[in-house]
């Protein structure tokens, strides 16, 4: 296998989607050539602007190769198939505009070819357009955000295509690794719709299994409180206590002890239900004291709350300058640029300053004169008559999974399902207690028709959700049998993964020094909320917390609110596309050297999430202001709203992308001249006036079938998607994205499926997610060679477990 550094990667200008890809391999080593036009990337000009070039731009494409080609002309286009014949992927990515790949009339035996677009290749939205504020509708994540009594608002910033470029990463990756096998390049195909709609916590589950339509419940969580951003002496802080152990710790620190005996705030759900009652509370304690100071006093006592800073205020935050996270591409540069969102023991990541439009024309085309180097793509198809019997890219990949609630595991269902041998590794009391109150099987809304049943353990939802494609056993890590037992599997094993805190696995006597001296070849991935090491390391982390402590927070909510936070805990699934993409470039490593050696990757949650709103980082610097708190709006598009149409809680959005756009809506609205000659100049300035305008024609609307008239007029326009919208849709249904998985103790559910579609190793759901040690014989006995005696043992210690003890 080459090594990550000689993998030659094209990416033609196009999407921010796909220069996140791109940016994940160039900065990581890969030789990445960007095409650009000969008026060069449009991102060039987006943000503000700094040596010359936008800082989308500068963000984006540190590291990369800049080569100009009109592949329009005959001369263009037979570079680039040459360009080509020497690569191992090509990129290409479209928004707002649907996709027309470029390449997909070359042939190269070995290229992996990666199509990045909002609603997918075919499928009835194929042709629709959508920006990321579109894509947070059609994913059904705008419904979530906002106040039940107020329109939806938009997520920070771009997360749509961010998220589709990390899953083009991960698609590219696995091709790459099922070439060694097949030696041929394959497709790969991701939409910002399917990711989107991909990346919910438990939003459709509570549907399929509960009936519960997920809405939006202001800036709290609508499962238990308090899991909210609140305001302080001198800003805002981000609380995340909604287990009784740190709402008690919570209540001391703040003096309010008299709280804690109260029934209506005995626990998570009660406390939500009279949340006002307990904020008003608690207000006069925050309004009292600094973020710096609430922050210190609640980590001390192991409650999870963090700050909530803008972005100038993140550059200033002692944690990260501890960890030198932030990098310039120049020593006498003084813009700050984010770091690596993961940090690899073996393996270098490096910040080179963005090129220069045509820098590298000669370079390249200069290279093309010479043969393809050893190893490049163009590597010759198994001969006629061999065939490789892999079905999946991952398959022969072993993995342990330690890691609990939602990073972890989404991070090893993605693995699981293009291939690896995923094992759960759980304590047998770790999942739940054998008896679930019919007060929270109700309110959660995670179990099949409401009901605990005999398995409660079994049978939630989101565990469900989150861990098919796998195997599980169970261990009780704390004692030396237990441990033994570990230690055994990792000597045969590829991957372990763990998402505790920094102290955990060391005082386990589990850390990576000890389990490399078992399997020098294991690649271990931690992912602590801070990092393994700086003055937070030891902070109590949750993803409600790390999205507002990464500034996202900041660049969220209503033009007359302070800071929000998503509908979902958005920290967690970037934190798990980061851990799948970290581990492939670790087994990638790995298989390229001659010793076989593994490495471990740190995985700071907070890190991984600042590099996912890296461009606002930068335009804040060259601005010296923070940005302004937009709402609906966006600094190049007018108008862009979320409007109201018939009917209960319905909404479209809308954004206007240039000129021709604005036309085409106002013809399909009937609107006067008047408004149809707008420029954006003046759509800008009279925005308040067009939403007005707007809302009154909608409102008489139905939302999707004025979604297909606005599309079909080639406006972006997208309706705002619930729960049950999303599984009834018709271009998902088309796609096939929900896939009906069926479970012993469960039954049978939709569920979303791995919203990365290869075309030759395409993932596959083998396996529902396990029982409680459903293959404690299968692994334990049939892997490591336990007797039936031995099994028997363990089993009446508790060291391992069939179903919760308690």
């Amino acid at each position: 296998m080459k090594a990550f550094q000689e993998l030659v990667v094209v990416e033609l200008a196009g999407s921010l989607a796909g220069a996140y890809a791109g940016k994940l391999f160039s900065d990581y080593g890969a030789q990445v050539v960007k095409v650009e036009p000969r008026g060069g990337d449009p991102a060039r000009l987006r943000g503000e602007s700094w040596r010359g070039i936008g800082t989308e731009f500068a963000y984006l494409n540190t590291g990369k190769q800049s080569l100009v080609l009109d592949v329009t002309q005959a001369k263009g286009w037979d570079t680039l198939g040459t360009l080509l014949a020497g690569a191992d992927v090509v990129v290409e990515s479209s928004s707002p505009e649907p996709l027309e790949p470029v390449t997909a009339g070359i042939d190269c035996a070995g290229l992996t070819k990666v199509f990045i677009s909002p609603f997918g290749l075919n499928g009835p939205y194929s042709h629709y357009k959508s920006t990321p504020f579109t894509d947070y509708a059609s994913g059904g994540h705008m419904y979530l955000n906002g106040e039940p009594h107020r329109e939806p608002i938009q997520g920070a910033g771009a997360q749509p295509l961010y998220a589709a470029g990390a899953h083009a990463f991960i698609g590219a990756m696995a091709a790459l690794r099922a070439r060694e096998a097949t030696g041929r390049g394959q497709l790969v195909e991701v939409s910002h719709m399917e990711t989107m709609a991909s990346l919910h916590q438990w939003t459709t589950v509570r549907y399929s299994h509960g009936g519960k339509i997920q809405r939006r419940v202001g800036n709290k969580y609508d499962t238990m409180h308090p899991i909210t951003i609140y305001p302080c002496k001198d800003g805002h802080v981000a609380i995340s206590a909604p287990a009784e152990e740190q709402c008690r710790n919570l209540l001391v620190v703040a003096e309010l002890t008299d709280l804690i005996e109260e029934e209506r705030f005995s626990n998570g759900a009660l406390r939500l239900q009279n949340g006002e009652a307990f904020d008003e509370a608690l207000l006069p304690w925050l309004l009292a004291h600094t973020a710096e100071e609430i922050v210190s006093i609640c980590q001390a006592v192991r409650v999870p709350v963090g700050p909530v800073p803008t972005m100038l205020g993140l550059l200033e935050d002692a944690h990260l300058a501890d960890r030198n996270f932030w990098r310039r591409v120049a020593d006498d540069e003084p813009l700050l640029f984010p770091g690596p969102p993961f940090r690899l023991s073996a393996h270098e990541w490096n910040l080179t300053r963005p090129p220069r439009l045509g820098e590298h024309d000669r370079e390249v085309l200069a290279r093309l004169k010479d043969p393809p180097p050893t190893g490049a793509v163009s590597q010759p198809a198994p001969e006629r008559g061999v065939r490789s019997d892999r079905k999946r890219s991952l398959e022969g990949v072993r993995i342990l999974d330690l890691s609990r609630v939602w990073a972890g595991p989404l991070a090893t269902r993605i693995l699981g399902d293009l291939g690896a041998d995923v094992i759960r590794v759980e304590a047998p009391w770790a999942r739940s207690p054998r008896t679930i109150p019919d007060v929270i099987v109700k309110a959660s809304a995670r179990y099949p028709g409401n009901e605990a049943g005999a398995k409660p353990w079994n049978r939630e939802g989101m565990f469900n959700k989150f861990n098919r494609s796998k195997r599980a056993i169970t261990l009780d890590l704390g004692s030396p049998d237990g441990k033994a037992l570990f230690e055994r599997l990792v000597a045969v094993a590829d991957v372990v993964i763990e998402n505790y805190s920094p102290r955990v696995m060391p005082q386990l006597g589990l850390g990576y020094e000890r389990l490399r001296e078992v399997n020098p070849s294991i690649v271990y991935i931690g992912m602590p909320g801070f990092g393994w090491t700086g003055p937070n390391r030891d902070y109590v982390a949750l993803g409600t917390m790390l999205e507002p402590a990464a500034g996202l927070s900041s660049l969220m909510g209503y033009a007359d609110s302070g800071p929000y936070k998503s509908g979902v805990a958005w920290a967690d699934p970037v934190a798990a596309m980061h851990a799948a993409a970290a581990i492939l470039i670790a087994l990638h490593d790995r298989e390229a050297d001659p010793d076989r050696r593994g490495q471990a990757i740190e995985l700071a949650q907070l890190e991984g999430m600042i590099c996912f709103v890296g461009e606002e980082i930068l335009a804040a610097q060259v601005r010296g202001t923070n940005p302004p708190r937009l709402a609906n709006r966006d600094p190049l598009y007018a108008p862009q709203g979320c409007y109201r149409c018939s009917g209960e809680d319905r909404w479209i959005a809308v954004s206007v992308t240039n000129d021709r756009d604005w036309r085409a809506l106002c013809d399909v609205a009937g609107f006067t001249p008047r408004w149809r000659s707008f420029s954006l100049p003046d759509r800008q300035e009279h925005h308040d006036e067009l939403d007005a305008l707007i809302t009154t024609w909608t409102q008489r609307e139905e939302q999707l079938q004025l979604m297909r008239r606005l599309q079909a007029a080639r406006v972006p326009a997208v309706a705002v998607l619930d729960s049950k919208q999303l599984l009834e849709d018709p271009h998902l249904r088309q796609r096939q994205f929900f896939v009906d998985i069926t479970h012993p103790d469960a039954g049978t559910f939709p569920f979303p499926g791995l919203p990365i579609r290869l075309s030759e190793t395409p993932a596959a759901y083998v396996r529902p997610a396990p029982g409680v040690g459903e293959h404690n014989v299968e692994v334990l006995q049939g892997l490591l060679g336990l007797s039936p005696e031995e099994m028997a043992d363990f089993r009446a210690r508790g060291i391992i477990a069939d179903e919760p003890p308690y």
